[in-house]
């Protein structure tokens, strides 16, 4: 590690401490306006706005807000007049507990803290855009649309080396950024109770999750591969706009690894990212992330046009050595099967650290039934590629397509067609590989 990279670390380990201050400060200061004003929480989105500290100054209570007049309100800096009336109606409406000199000098206080620790914060992003841009080396991480200086200089220093992570997989996994199952708890018998749904998992660095977040909702709107990718999993969930902002942060990883990788500068040409996708699931590996992330250039290899597929276990009607076919093309289950092998398939699905051991027999927690990660009960042979869980309520067995199908929730069929789409696989024997 040379002597400019350990500074950037340095600055950034500060960074991180100063950011997880000044969350403590604005929750003190969420529960000191419950007392005091509670009706604000639901007016304003973020009680850190410029306008919302200087009210506080001035008014921090519900009760010296009632007080003050139209005109008051409308000479505090950048509060939109159109708000005025609303926040005066509610402070004299307040159901607050708290009032009195005390409390309003405990509120400017507190409001005194998130503002000083605001600015520190700026300081220490300006001094690490100063050790960023120092560093002997260029990352290039800069030049994605959608990063800042603030969020390349944050990666940089976190990741290192890219060298370090084998695929860009890894590098996702470090940081956390993809999705584990959450419910609401399990019976004796170890069932599940209630519906499942999934989460961002909390594992890795909070201040890399931070930024990279941010920068994901710049490049859902300008980034064209962000964009794209944005677009598609919207289309499926409109209602949870997080959880398209959360493949985009997982795309950006990517794309952070392959300019690692290649030591090329982001070229949003490169590819065309607007390309459109055949997605039945996982619309992370439809967006155009390579198999296994390996890397061809400074971004990973887009998703091809869609063909209409229809599967079947019979064999396939291409010949071998068959150019692209317009029309229906049959799938081999068999030769499917083939081409991927069992720990590729646990590592795309996130089961690579869960199932243990030092041979070709590996144990662990079922995934399909203990969503927990707890139990010994699913058992997998790696040289074989089959697996089964040995649970009374679960019996699941089957091969790398049976695993895939029950893990996804998708039959057979669906199945086969989202390992060839995931991994860019050959429909059938000597027919072509499917890109998307």
């Amino acid at each position: 590690m040379t002597r400019e990279l350990r500074q950037l670390r340095q600055i950034a380990g500060r960074l991180q401490a100063v950011v997880r201050q000044r969350t403590r400060l604005v929750n003190q200061l969420h529960q000191l306006l419950a007392r005091t004003y509670p009706e604000l929480a639901v007016q304003v989105k973020d009680i850190t706005a410029g306008w919302v500290l200087e009210r506080l100054t001035r008014y921090p209570t519900a009760t010296a807000l009632a007080r003050a007049t139209e005109a008051d309100l409308q000479a505090i800096p950048y509060l939109p007049h159109d708000r005025v009336p609303n926040l005066l109606a509610r402070a004299r409406d307040s159901v607050a507990g708290l009032d009195g000199a005390l409390i309003e000098e405990l509120v400017r206080d507190q409001r005194r803290q998130v503002r000083d620790t605001s600015a520190r914060q700026n300081r220490l992003e300006n001094l690490l855009v100063s050790a960023y841009h120092a560093l002997p080396d260029k990352s290039h991480l800069d030049t994605i649309t959608g990063f800042g200086d603030v969020t390349a200089a944050v990666l940089t220093a976190f990741v290192l080396d890219v060298n370090r992570f084998p695929t860009a997989g890894h590098l996702v996994k470090y940081f956390g950024v993809l999705p584990i199952e959450a419910s609401s708890g399990v019976t004796r018998e170890g069932t599940p109770r209630g519906p499942k749904r999934y989460v961002m998992s909390p594992r890795g660095n909070d201040l890399v999750r931070r930024y990279p977040w941010m920068a994901a909702r710049s490049a859902a709107r300008h980034n064209p591969a962000g964009r794209a990718l944005y677009a598609r999993v919207r289309a499926k969930h409109p209602d949870r706009p997080a959880i398209a902002i959360g493949h985009v942060m997982r795309k950006l990883l990517h794309l952070a690894f392959a300019i690692g990788k290649t030591g090329n500068p982001f070229d949003p040409n490169h590819y065309p990212w607007h390309a459109p996708a055949p997605v039945e699931s996982g619309e992370i590996a439809a967006a155009g992330d390579p198999p296994g992330g390996q890397v061809q250039a400074a971004g990973p290899r887009p998703a091809g046009p869609a063909k209409q597929e229809v599967t079947a276990t019979g064999t396939p009607t291409v010949p071998p050595g068959a150019g692209p076919v317009d029309g229906p093309v049959w799938v081999d289950f068999a030769h499917v099967r083939a081409q991927v092998p069992m720990t590729r398939v646990l590592d795309q699905l996130g089961l690579g650290a869960r199932v243990r051991g030092a041979g070709a027999q590996r144990r662990g927690a079922c995934p399909i039934h203990r969503g927990d990660g707890r139990g010994r009960t699913f058992s997998v042979n790696v040289a074989l590629n089959k697996d089964q869980c040995f649970d009374a309520r679960c019996q699941s067995q089957g091969d790398v397509i049976d695993l895939w199908a029950a893990v996804h929730r998708l039959s057979l069929r669906e199945a086969a067609l989202d390992r060839v789409r995931t991994f860019g696989l050959e429909p059938a024997p000597g027919s072509e590989k499917r890109n998307g």
